[in-house]
This record gives C-alpha cells, sequence and structure tokens, in this order.
C-alpha cells in the first residue's frame, strides 16, 4: 500500500465479512463425547448475514482505542472505519492523524486509523466456525481474521 494522505485500504480484521455462523457441538452426557454439529444437529449459536445498515452492536463490540501495543502497532481503531452495506460488512484503514489511547496507555496522536470489531455474545468452547471474506493486498496491510477466547 503506498502511504498517501487519505490513501485508503479495504482491510480487515478483520476482512470484508459476507457472512459469519458458529455451529454448536453436543455433548452426549452418556458418554462424554463430543459431536460435531455437521454430523449430527446443526445448531446455529450466532449468525450475522450484514443486512442491516450498520452493524450490530448486539452482536459485535465496536473498539475505539489505541491498537496493539505489544505488537507494537501505530494506528487508532476507530468505529468511524466501519460500514454495513447490502450484506457486506467493510472496514477501512487510513493514513490520517488521529489521537487515541486505552486503559494502559495515555492518548496519543497516531498517522493511521483502522478497525476492530469483536463477538459480543456469550461464548463458546467447542462449535465450527464459518466465515466468508475478502482480504485486501498491497504492501504494509496485515488483513487477518482471529478466533481468539476469551
Amino acid at each position: 500500500m503506498k502511504i498517501g494522505a487519505q490513501k485508503r485500504a479495504v482491510c480487515s480484521a478483520m476482512g470484508i465479512l459476507a457472512s459469519c455462523g458458529l455451529l454448536g457441538c453436543a455433548e452426549d452426557s452418556a458418554t462424554g463425547s463430543i459431536a460435531n454439529a455437521y454430523a449430527s444437529e446443526q445448531t446455529v449459536i450466532f449468525y450475522d448475514d450484514f443486512l442491516g445498515t450498520s452493524i450490530d452492536t448486539t452482536r459485535w463490540t465496536v473498539f475505539d482505542r489505541l491498537s496493539d501495543q505489544v505488537n507494537n502497532e501505530v494506528n487508532c481503531v476507530i468505529p468511524g472505519n466501519i460500514s454495513v452495506k447490502d450484506g457486506v460488512l467493510e472496514g477501512m484503514s487510513k493514513h490520517e492523524d488521529h489521537r487515541c489511547g486505552d486503559s494502559v496507555e495515555p492518548p496519543k496522536s497516531m498517522r493511521y486509523t483502522s478497525w476492530q470489531i469483536q463477538q459480543a455474545t456469550k461464548p463458546f468452547l467447542y462449535g465450527t466456525i464459518d466465515v466468508r471474506a475478502k482480504m485486501p493486498g498491497g504492501v504494509g496491510t496485515w488483513p487477518a481474521i482471529w478466533m481468539l477466547g476469551h
């Protein structure tokens, strides 16, 4: 990605998600074994097809903070870089000045903005995760879809 005033890259945390679904697994109490949802019953425990006009905050937490400083990231993640339209969640990364902080770091000026969301619903232990995403190309981007535990 070339760096210039207001050059934008469609990025994802992250990705342009068209749909996201989680299928739960069932535990057999008699044997203690875990059965995959595809093998028996499919129980959808989380789903979002992004058909609205904004992100559903009952399903997602949208971050507004300094990015991960452990990885030496140099951006602020801000809600303004997220949009939802026609079944697509789109996140933008931009070369722009922005001031942000978090609960550990005091506010500071950063040269880039990006975005980050996290599932806001109850965590799960077992299941199948389906995500459809289109990742951007370019130099200097780090698109990712992380499956992190709580």
